[in-house]
């Protein structure tokens, strides 16, 4: 019997169990390892989850395949600012022993790094893999230096170190766009790379049956952080010549008082709703009874380097997606063929594809199948399966 490959996860949190991005990239890529030649232990060193009624979690486990340990005191958030803080100080010092616990015993054939913490968290987990002759492998989803909201000088450090000499940490790359594998290339040329773009379980869509909704809807989804896009598409939904068209907003994070604030002011208030919380397949259920979905992304460092997750799961609904020309966007699609592409970031383009989706309903749903096939093609889970486990078989 062929000996599997020990794949340990380091970095970023919650797996198995939030819904997040980052959980959710990792999920994807680590259930097609799990299939055969490779174990999983996903490691998580800090908590998000606080109210043990929402989800049953225990320290460690197995979910799909995949196990998981919590190095902090409790899988629980305390409420307490004295416990958090002592939960924040052991946590790091249990993953140490864990990690060394595992090299010993051999447990260790591949370290794969999701950077969420600082540049010296990289340091120390290749210091681990060094140690225990294991390859480190690190996701690079976002140019870090790029986001203007991180304006503290300790966040600016970091952010530039981390883009600036990653690639010289680790043994392998997964890049989520070809900015950022292009990125890597002029840094270190020769260091292996695979582009895994956000990957969605297709098969999972066409389970869950559609919620007929009353009424006409575009439908946005992600975080209140963005609050630029958010605006951009309230200003946009203004000119949508149909009154019978409404706009859903279901966002999360922080920053939902600000978009409600600017949905108060709006002319068509009484058409936009704003909705968080939402459970996964009430999420699904909204994506395939929407008219369009929206996903505005600007000209700028940020949104071509990235790749939002939220493009691959619009498209396994079936529906059109209204998105702009810039990043990843251009190796994808193409206007009125298997997408609706704006030619900027404005409100008049974006209303301009609005309008298209209200006059065209017939044409706008062949667009969204031919959506839907690009999405299979590029986006679903197991279009990788080859191509992940070579990658990582061969380091």
């Amino acid at each position: 019997m062929e000996k599997r490959i020990d794949v340990v996860h380091v970095g970023a949190s919650g797996i198995p169990f939030d819904r997040s991005a980052s959980v959710n990239r990792c999920l994807a890529i680590y259930s097609i390892l799990t299939e055969d030649k490779f174990n999983v232990l996903a490691i998580n060193n800090t908590v998000s989850q606080s109210d043990k009624s929402v989800i049953d979690i225990q320290k460690k486990g197995v979910h799909a395949g995949i196990e998981y340990q919590y190095t902090t005191p409790s899988p629980y958030r305390s409420n307490s600012f004295f416990k958090r803080r002592f939960d924040n100080f052991i946590s790091p010092i249990n993953e140490f022993f864990l990690l060394f616990k595992l090299g010993f015993k051999r447990r260790i054939g591949i370290l794969i790094f999701y950077p969420k913490g600082t540049f010296f968290d990289l340091v120390f987990y290749r210091t681990i893999s060094k140690l225990f002759n294991a390859p480190l492998v690190s996701h690079y989803v976002e140019y870090r230096s790029s986001f203007e909201s991180r304006k503290k000088i300790w966040q600016r450090i970091n952010d530039y170190l981390f883009d600036k000499y990653f690639m010289f940490f680790v043994d392998g790359v997964l890049p989520i766009s070809q900015f950022l594998m292009n990125h890597v290339k002029e840094r270190r040329e020769n260091i292996p790379m695979l582009k895994i773009p956000p990957l969605v379980n297709f098969n999972l869509f066409e389970e869950i049956k559609r919620n007929k909704e009353t009424v006409n809807y575009f439908l946005y989804v992600g975080s209140a952080g963005y609050f630029k896009a958010i605006e951009l598409l309230i200003e946009a939904f203004k000119d949508v010549k149909n009154k019978e068209y409404h706009l859903f907003l279901v966002l999360h994070g922080s920053g939902i008082e600000a978009v409600q604030q600017a949905v108060n002011k709006h002319p068509k208030k009484n058409l936009i709703k704003i909705v968080s919380n939402l459970a996964y397949k009430e999420l699904i259920q909204l994506y395939k009874e929407a008219q369009a979905l929206l996903i505005p992304l600007s000209d700028n460092v940020q949104d071509r380097a990235r790749f939002p997750q939220k493009i691959c799961e619009y498209l396994a609904s079936a529906n059109p997606i209204i998105t702009t020309n810039y990043g990843e966007v251009s190796h994808y699609f193409k206007d009125i063929e298997n997408a609706l592409v704006a030619i900027e970031d404005s409100p008049l383009e974006l209303s301009k594809k609005m309008n298209f989706v209200v006059e065209n309903p017939q044409l706008s749903k062949e667009i969204g199948k031919k959506g839907y096939q690009t999405g299979l093609k590029y986006f679903d889970t197991n279009s990788h399966k080859t191509a992940i486990k070579e990658f990582l078989g061969q380091l």
